[in-house]
């Protein structure tokens, strides 16, 4: 898993990939910490793995802003974007990125003892298919 801050890189062979473009970015667990996601667009990159807090204050409703004040994963001036899945899929989409698939499987190594998911989901994305 990256460190905060840092965006793992797999690379395919030049001699297999003239144009030097890596097959998979994965700002895995860190993008909620940049405050400016536009170099999303930027990357030279197919495919894109993610991990983000899940925020339910869309599905909430009207408790939404309560929700919201207690929710743990919501930590000011570090956690700077708060997504669902709609809102990560558009997010992406300005940036090129078409969903493959979106997942919790994080959340059955990540809840903790009473919590109810989903916490933690984690996209795949791509573009130029």
């Amino acid at each position: 898993m990256a460190a905060p801050g840092l965006i793992c890189r797999l690379a395919v062979p030049t001699h297999l990939n003239p144009v030097k473009h890596h097959c998979l970015e994965c700002p895995q667990r860190c993008a909620k910490h940049i405050p400016d996601l536009s170099f999303l667009g930027r990357l030279k990159t197919r495919h894109l793995a993610v991990a983000v807090p899940y925020c339910r204050w869309r599905e909430v409703g009207a408790d939404g802003d309560a929700w919201f004040r207690t929710w743990r994963m919501r930590l000011p001036n570090e956690h700077l974007h708060h997504l669902d899945r709609d809102s990560l899929v558009a997010l992406l989409a300005c940036h090129g990125f078409e969903c493959v698939t979106l997942n919790g499987f994080e959340d059955g190594i990540r809840l903790r003892p009473g919590e109810v998911g989903p916490n933690i989901f984690s996209g795949f994305l791509g573009r130029g298919r």
